[in-house]
């Protein structure tokens, strides 16, 4: 087994672990997670909102998508070879989480009055994010 297989099994264990800690109600770790997330939430800067708004609807769409195509032909052979593992990488990873969320199946936590910029999504869990898993 190479160094890579190795790291990969680490950090699906580690993700399982992970899992198996959130879906704990009332475990310490919910209850710090929603302590950031009003930190987080409650801090806005009102000039960047509309912005923040439209990179929460789309920004892996547009995002990730530019990034590869730019890597693919700005990147020289090794832009190229990073560029088709990322497009790999999503094509295996979005379905997976999409799996993972029904399995863990966290709620998303109730959070106390807040200055929101959009409703919270109440079709999906919220554990593995759609976010972080792409990145």
């Amino acid at each position: 087994m190479n160094r890579y297989h190795a790291v990969a099994i680490g950090l699906l264990v580690i993700f399982v672990i992970l899992a198996l800690a959130v879906s704990v109600k009332d475990s310490p770790l919910v209850a710090a997670d929603t302590k950031a997330f009003l930190a987080v939430n409650d801090s806005h800067v009102p000039s960047l909102n509309k912005f923040m708004v439209l990179m929460t609807q789309y920004g892996r769409e547009a995002f990730w998508p530019v990034a590869g195509i730019l890597l693919f032909f700005l990147g020289g052979w090794a832009g190229k070879k990073i560029a088709i593992i990322m497009a790999i990488s999503m094509l295996v990873l979005i379905p997976i989480g999409t799996v993972a969320k029904d399995l863990v199946a966290r709620e998303r936590p109730t959070i106390p009055q807040s200055d929101f910029l959009l409703a919270a999504d109440k079709e999906e869990g919220s554990f593995p994010s759609g976010h972080a898993t792409i990145v």
